[in-house]
């Protein structure tokens, strides 16, 4: 009789054991997800010799960006004019890869005054607008993106930004 009270005690432990293996490994499953990558990207800033730069580093992450987004991702940084003249301030951005250039639509805006607005192939190149900055006076940029809805090619790409900005001394007037 001794031998069959062992019996079950081990085939009730299996039991248990089994049942807590296969209940630990439902409940740590990852979900199933969409199917569909979204894209990815980050831009970060750097300070010049002529500007101080605030936050320096990433300061915008996209992570799964699809068109169907109804929130478009925003980033900002604080610019500040360190010289001792009049600064006419233009920014672009460089790219790590061209995978986003059409698809990825950029606006980089200071309140109410756009400096850029158009794709990150298009934001290669300075800014046609300036921003004047007075010595010591800083200026808050605002950098939004929104993939274009009818870009393709953009499912599962990544891409990190340099926005970089050059800053040119404001000929007085007189």
């Amino acid at each position: 009789m001794r031998l069959r009270g062992d019996t079950v005690l081990r085939v009730l432990g299996l039991t248990l054991g089994l049942v807590a293996a296969t209940t630990l490994v439902a409940a740590s499953r990852i979900p199933a997800g969409t199917g569909a990558l979204g894209a990815d990207v980050i831009f970060a800033s750097a300070p010049t010799g002529e500007l101080a730069v605030s936050p320096t580093g990433p300061f915008l992450s996209a992570t799964n960006l699809t068109p169907a987004v109804t929130d478009d991702p925003s980033g900002s940084l604080r610019i500040t004019n360190q010289t001792g003249v009049n600064l006419l301030v233009q920014v672009h951005g460089v790219p790590s890869s061209d995978d986003l250039d059409q698809a990825l639509q950029v606006r980089v805006a200071v309140a109410d005054m756009t400096l850029f607005d158009g794709t990150l192939g298009r934001f290669r190149s300075w800014s046609r607008a300036s921003l004047a900055l007075v010595p010591g006076e800083s200026a808050d940029l605002e950098v939004t993106v929104r993939l274009n809805p009818s870009a393709q090619g953009w499912s599962g790409r990544i891409a990190t930004v340099a926005v970089e900005f050059r800053s040119t001394p404001q000929k007085d007037a007189s």
